[in-house]
């Protein structure tokens, strides 16, 4: 777990640090690139304040499932270099009144088969 209040993580900050699970508090809005990646995380929950997630932020982990609290599906600094780039993701869960958002948000949208309400 991130220590709550914390608002941006910056660039490689958790760079190949073997984290298996991780949940970002709702204080983050920014989770910078390459953050997270390299670990072996296998779920992930973002809270509700996640507004920006950098290149790479988690490529080359294990995540299969990630849970987003944000009311507003979270911006993605490049399609070219996706967050979730290495990933086996098989669930993202959404708020429910939020599924068509992300179901047709830019680079959300390539997962609109596998979004489902919370």
């Amino acid at each position: 777990m991130i220590n709550s209040g914390l608002e941006i993580i910056s660039a490689q900050a958790f760079f190949q640090n073997k984290l298996t699970s991780l949940i970002i508090p709702d204080t983050v809005w920014l989770i910078g690139q390459n953050s997270f990646t390299g670990n072996k995380i296998t779920e992930l929950v973002l809270g509700s304040g996640v507004k920006m997630l950098g290149n790479y932020a988690f490529k080359d982990n294990a995540i299969s499932m990630v849970t987003v609290y944000a009311v507003i599906p979270p911006k993605v600094e490049s399609d070219s270099w996706p967050p979730f780039d290495g990933n086996p993701i098989a669930s993202i869960r959404v708020p429910a009144e939020s599924v068509n958002a992300y179901k047709a948000a830019e680079y959300w949208s390539s997962f609109s088969s596998i979004i489902t309400a919370i």
